[in-house]
């Protein structure tokens, strides 16, 4: 069994210690099937210890839930919260408050289930609490009960298969004085019938209903016995009437102007099976899987699984998985009664004896495996015990996107055990168009394998087929037109001319240009499409609408199968609250965020309306900004995205600072000058990734440049002295002695022979000589100045080479513009195009420095580019990408 979450630091004096961890508790608030959860962490911290200087631990979460709030306290009553920013930023931040002294905290995510907090200079004999707030869904008990949903709270990371993180692999803090205390609060539409939990002894409160209009709420309370020791997870199975029931709920954010829905249904009908199938069950047989038993449940299950298969048209094998990967038969055979007899005999046989945990391999070899002529369902039986889980669910989607609407490829799992990882076991299931049921060694594991085999058998309604959400936005945009005022004459805008909190001269705190996403759809739906609807298993679509605080009266499940049948489902009508922001983190819209990010995560780009041309490190950078841009709006913490809190010492010791800081990057100089081309790409990447920030986090950006544009800034007169701009080569025209440039030539020489010769630019003042060749509309010419220019970088360049280096999706562009109205682009006008993203990517590389002077001339390169191409300023930057490589 893996260590619980723990806390562990340095001392002053360089002695590794630890804070141990005295106490958690938890107080969850469960709204229908949605819950807020907060867990409390107190760590005593003896005065002996002396001053930390780091500490950290980690925290085990469902993979469904999302770190919305983060919060540390010490015992003298000071406390800080957290704000989110992109990962390494906040990283930076955190570290550079640490090296100052300052007291500052940052979580962070490992895995979609596993986070983790670092906590720096804590002052001397004060004990630390840390608050962590999550939101979740909760999901269906997987019973046979249809009116059941489960609360389960992980409480400690099962050791897992596979490299672990850093962090994971880090010595924390003792947990044996450790005890978990736990609260829940539910409150539900319908009557509360009972509450249980198969995990732990618990104490439930009467329920009662608290309110009856305008629409009835019940309520009621559960808590631990007595505090417990974290050996296994935290389960609650909540029953009540009419939990299956079709329902629609909202809540306004009337700050955001957005309104969060959430759809739920539990499907009632008859949903014919597959006619013909083939049904591989995927068994992990690891040394994992011989704790509390696990072998034994998933053996019992199996057997369960394969009785149940249907008797005519139907295909199976089984695959056992460790360290390697065996099957029970070569190939899929027919089930008979013979094949049946055979497989039990097999199953049997099994023992937790197959080493590490390969799911990865053992999955490619099912899909390669697999028959080409007819669907196949694929069932894993695992603890799910693996680092890196988003490798296999890339296996996954990859498999499942690839096959034929006619032979489709559907993954359902079932996670056993304590501790098993959510992350995993959920994520193939959900990239894999199945469903997961998780399960430990006190919960009745064949209701779940019924519904499992249900579920795989019938054929898929959903993804698979016409299913729409109408989430009446259309009727919301027409009210609120309706509503607003009729204005002849616009109200004066009023800017501050002295507002000392801007530094026109900063171009802010992020890392690079602004890779410029289209603005968010008015409806923002997640998943993007309709997951398949399985009769008896919980059906959940989110969405968010953009630029309105009106709730839709009603929303509308619409689409015909496969078959040509036209479903048929009431309107939804929609109940809605409004999120008081100011209390708690607004729940739906936190759910609904994550699961946008969650999509996009899987690798489903199509909610913002980009495509990726098939470049798959184009697709990383749109996820991730993507992600980024949500994660800040929404404040999430994700792949991409964490929580940084500092507590700022006092005004005079902040200037102090900054003054030491100003010196100290005076000092750093000599040190830049041993950048290699390594890192200059890697800068360069990092500028063409997409920072985001929320307003007030920009306002802060504007207080003080960046020292690295303070030196540039002293460098734009043409000085050749220590605070010039670094070019990334030197210049071939020697000005020694002089102490100033000679100016940036254009056009060009001939040599004796009459042949074109690069003209040399001086290279002190390398951003003059852009500004030079740049023309009033942002446009650069294709010729020997700019040739002369870019040779700075790669003197292999001829102006051949960068004609013939043209893309041809750039004259797709110029004669697609033309198609739409423009005029038609002559060999001269998509030079033109090509030399303004050439001289955008020089800047990029070889002037890094210096960016707060050259973005402006970026930014009228792009403007001009975008104009004449009639795209957006996304497509500049993947142009810039490609004369990139040009230039390399």
């Amino acid at each position: 069994m893996g260590k619980p979450f723990g806390f562990g630091g340095v001392a002053s004096d360089g002695k590794l210690l630890f804070l141990p961890l005295s106490s958690v508790s938890v107080d969850a608030s469960i709204f229908d099937v949605s819950a807020l959860v907060i867990i409390t962490q107190k760590y005593r911290n003896s005065s002996a210890n002396g001053q930390l200087t780091t500490a950290r631990y980690l925290f085990p979460i469902p993979e469904g839930a999302s770190i919305c709030a983060f919060k540390i306290e010490l015992s003298n009553g000071s406390s800080v919260s957290g704000v989110v920013q992109e990962t390494e930023t906040a990283k930076k931040v955190y570290q550079d408050a640490v090296d100052q002294g300052e007291w500052a905290g940052l979580a962070y995510e490992i895995t979609a289930d596993v986070f983790a907090i670092s906590v720096g200079s804590i002052p001397v004999g004060q004990d630390a609490t840390v608050k962590i707030t999550f939101a979740t869904v909760v999901p269906d008990d997987e019973s046979a009960l249809m009116n059941q949903i489960r609360f389960a709270l992980p409480t400690y990371i099962g050791e897992r298969y596979g490299a672990a993180p850093a962090e994971v692999s880090q010595e924390r803090s003792s947990d044996k004085a450790a005890m978990l205390s736990f609260r829940a609060t539910i409150f539900l539409t319908s009557k509360v019938v009972g509450v249980t939990s198969p995990s732990h002894d618990i104490i439930v409160g009467t329920s009662k209903k608290i309110q009856s209009k305008p629409a009835p709420l019940y309520s009621t309370t559960v808590q631990l016995r007595d505090p417990t020791p974290f050996d296994q997870d935290l389960v609650l199975s909540i029953q009540a009437e009419k939990l299956d029931a079709p329902r629609c709920v909202a809540e306004v954010d009337e700050i955001a102007k957005t309104v969060a829905v959430s759809l739920t249904l539990v499907p009632r009908f008859g949903a014919p099976d597959v006619d013909s199938q083939e049904y591989v069950f995927l068994i992990d047989r690891s040394g994992s899987m011989d704790w509390e038993y696990r072998i034994d449940y998933a053996k019992d299950a199996l057997q369960h699984l394969i009785k149940g298969l249907p008797s005519d048209n139907t295909y199976f094998n089984i695959v056992s998985f460790g360290s390697s990967h065996s099957s029970f038969a070569t190939t899929s055979v027919k089930y008979d009664r013979q094949s049946v007899s055979n497989a039990s005999k097999h199953i049997d046989s099994m023992t937790a004896d197959m080493g590490g945990t390969e799911i990865e391999d053992a999955l490619s070899f099912v899909f390669s495996q697999r028959m080409r002529t007819i669907p196949t369902a694929v069932i894993v039986l695992t603890d799910g015990d693996v680092w890196h889980a988003e490798n296999v669910i890339t296996t996954v989607r990859n498999a499942v996107s690839g096959a034929p609407s006619t032979a489709f490829v559907r993954v359902f799992s079932l996670g056993i055990g304590s501790g098993a990882s959510t992350a995993l076991c959920e994520g193939i299931a959900r990239t894999g168009r199945g469903i997961c049921y998780m399960t430990t060694k006190s919960e009745e594991i064949k209701d779940r394998c019924s519904k499992l085999l249900r579920a795989a058998r019938a054929q898929p309604y959903g993804s698979a087929s016409g299913l729409k959400i109408d989430w009446g936005y259309d009727t919301v945009a027409r009210a609120e037109k309706a509503k607003a005022p009729v204005t002849t004459k616009p109200k004066p805008k009023k800017v501050n001319l002295f507002d000392s909190g801007y530094d026109p001269l900063s171009s802010g705190a992020d890392t690079g240009l602004k890779f410029v996403l289209p603005p968010p759809p008015d409806v923002l739906q997640a998943p993007t499409q309709v997951p398949n609807l399985y009769p008896g298993n919980r059906f959940l679509v989110s969405a968010i609408l953009s630029n309105t605080t009106e709730v839709p009266e009603e929303v509308t499940l619409s689409g015909t199968l496969p078959d040509g049948t036209e479903i048929e489902v009431p309107p939804f009508k929609v109940a809605y609250v409004v999120a008081r922001t100011d209390e708690r983190p607004p729940l739906l819209h936190t759910l609904a965020a994550h699961r946008v990010i969650r999509t996009l995560e899987d690798g489903d780009i199509t909610s913002l309306g980009l495509s990726d041309e098939g470049d798959s490190d184009l697709h990383d950078e749109i996820v991730k900004a993507a992600v980024v841009q949500y994660g800040v709006r929404f404040s999430l913490a994700t792949r991409f995205t964490s929580f940084v809190a500092v507590q700022k010492k006092d005004d005079d010791n902040e200037e102090d600072d900054d003054d030491d800081s100003e010196d100290s990057d005076d000092d750093d100089d000599d040190d830049d000058e041993d950048i290699d081309a390594d890192e200059d790409d890697r800068m360069a990447n990092n500028l063409l990734s997409l920072s985001v920030r929320g307003p007030a986090q920009r306002a802060k950006g504007r207080t003080r440049a960046p020292a690295a544009s303070s030196r540039a800034m002293m460098s734009f007169g043409g000085s050749a002295g220590p605070h010039a701009p670094k070019s990334d080569k030197p210049s071939t025209t020697s000005n020694a002695g002089n102490s100033k440039s000679a100016p940036a030539a254009s056009g060009s020489s001939k040599s004796p022979s009459g042949d074109s010769q690069p003209v040399l630019i001086a290279g002190s003042d390398l951003i003059t000589a852009v500004a030079r060749l740049q023309e009033y509309n942002g446009s650069f010419a294709l010729d020997d100045a700019l040739l002369s220019l870019l040779q700075r970088r790669n003197s292999s360049l001829t102006l051949r080479r960068l004609q013939e280096s043209i893309p041809a999706s750039l004259r797709e562009l110029a004669s697609s513009a033309s198609s739409r109205g423009g005029h038609t682009p002559s060999a001269a006008d998509v030079e033109r195009l090509w030399a303004a993203a050439l001289a955008a990517a020089y800047m990029l590389v070889a002037l890094r420095d210096s960016r707060a002077i050259w973005e402006p001339l970026w930014d009228k390169a792009q403007a001009y580019v975008c104009a004449e191409t009639r795209c957006a300023s996304f497509m500049f930057n993947q142009l810039v990408q490609k004369a990139r490589e040009v230039l390399q």
